[in-house]
């Protein structure tokens, strides 16, 4: 199966002065990219005896946002797309085992999860995404 999700806001300050009378009408919303979507995609294939194996990946992209109302470029990061893939096995007499190869973030893409303005005490504190992770699962289902 697929399944397709965009969005594309317009997320932005109408009105607001903060105490300091810094205006920030017209700026971007913190967090809040213009442009997002999700595609994932799966395909199962019937193996002798009744087992059963799926292929799936999904993606996911998000444009240039902004991590502060001040709109600073230091406070955003470019837009970035993630890739994250499986294969599951199941298996057994009545499917009950499950074994699960999957990688996330495949593609190694780096991309920024916070920022926070601390320059009044000398520095900008920035979250980078994880790395890139595989692995196998294995699961029982005992009904």
């Amino acid at each position: 199966g697929r399944d397709v999700v965009g969005v594309e806001p317009r997320a932005e300050v109408r009105e607001f002065v903060d105490d300091n009378g810094n205006d920030f009408a017209g700026n971007e919303l913190a967090n809040a990219p213009r442009v997002t979507g999700n595609l994932r995609v799966s395909k199962d294939v019937e193996l002798s005896g009744g087992n059963l194996l799926t292929f799936s990946a999904d993606a996911r992209y998000a444009s240039e946002r902004q991590f502060d109302l001040s709109n600073d470029p230091l406070l955003a990061d470019d837009a970035y797309s993630v890739v994250n893939a499986q294969v599951n096995w199941e298996f057994g007499s009545e499917n009950q085992y499950r074994l699960t190869a999957w990688g996330k973030i495949i593609t190694d893409e780096l991309y920024f999860q916070n920022k926070s303005d601390f320059s009044s005490r000398g520095f900008i504190q920035a979250v980078v995404s994880t790395p890139p992770s595989y692995g196998l699962t294995f699961n029982v289902n005992f009904d």
